[in-house]
């Protein structure tokens, strides 16, 4: 069930579906057609969430630029992964 809260400004989208099609848009190779038909939303969407139209207070895009995986934090995060003991 979608908290009221995550809607932003009467839209359909949670902020966290909003960082998902980001993500996607930029990191997965998807194409904006095949990102916009995997979460049920218009290529337009996808392409505004992308480029910081739309979104950029969620996602942290500054206009103009690519964003980068910071290389650091997902080493780490997948030695963590890695070195669980137990699997829920």
């Amino acid at each position: 069930m979608t908290n009221e809260k995550d809607l932003h400004n009467g839209s359909n989208l949670t902020e966290g579906q909003v960082i998902e099609i980001y993500s996607d848009a930029w990191f997965s190779g998807l194409s904006s057609k095949a990102t916009a038909d995997k979460h049920s939303v218009s290529d337009s969407i996808v392409k505004d969430i992308k480029c910081g139209k739309n979104w950029a207070s969620t996602t942290g895009h500054i206009k103009g630029t690519k964003p980068t995986i910071n290389k650091q934090i997902t080493e780490a995060a997948t030695e963590d992964i890695t070195n669980l003991d137990y699997w829920f």
